[in-house]
């Protein structure tokens, strides 16, 4: 037996990166995404999904696109319409800490899979060496053997310090 947890993310205009530290069963984007409205579409690495409503009522409401549904382990963008702030709301098998990113050369869209927030020197441990850039909605972190924070022992600058 898996213990579900609740997870909230809140969601602004135009566009949000978010990822999932926990999921239901049911993966498919009609199930995660339910009842969020303005939302209009998902991007992920190399895929993607248009909402689209056929009729006026809701009935014939869907998914257009290569992306069908969500992975615990991959980042999304979410591009909201013109609206008040939103929050996405459900409930998932927690995350697993034992989990392994399969990382290719260039640009990852990859999840954070913890609730919380993390010093980016304490996340990657060993493979840290292999990061350059981190980026993230509206901040980034670039490495650099120049710079060394006392304070965080890191060797990480820019406005992204914790994930």
């Amino acid at each position: 037996m898996r213990i579900s947890m609740d997870y909230e993310i809140p969601l602004h205009h135009y566009f949000n990166l978010v990822s999932f530290y926990g999921l239901p069963e049911d993966q498919s984007i009609g199930v995660v995404m339910n009842g969020l409205d303005g939302l209009l579409n998902i991007i992920g690495e190399g895929e993607s999904a248009d909402y689209y409503s056929q009729y006026d009522d809701g009935n014939g409401d869907g998914w257009l696109g290569g992306l069908n549904s969500i992975d615990i382990s991959s980042g999304y963008w979410l591009k909201m319409s013109d609206t008040e702030p939103v929050m996405l709301e459900g409930s998932g098998h927690p995350y697993n800490v034992q989990r392994k990113y399969e990382l290719h050369a260039g640009a990852n869209l990859i999840s954070f899979p913890a609730e919380g927030e993390w010093y980016i020197n304490k996340v990657f441990g060993e493979y840290e060496e292999k990061i350059d850039i981190i980026l993230g909605e509206g901040e980034s972190a670039i490495t650099s053997d120049l710079i060394l924070d006392e304070t965080l022992n890191s060797n990480w600058m820019g406005s992204l310090n914790r994930l």
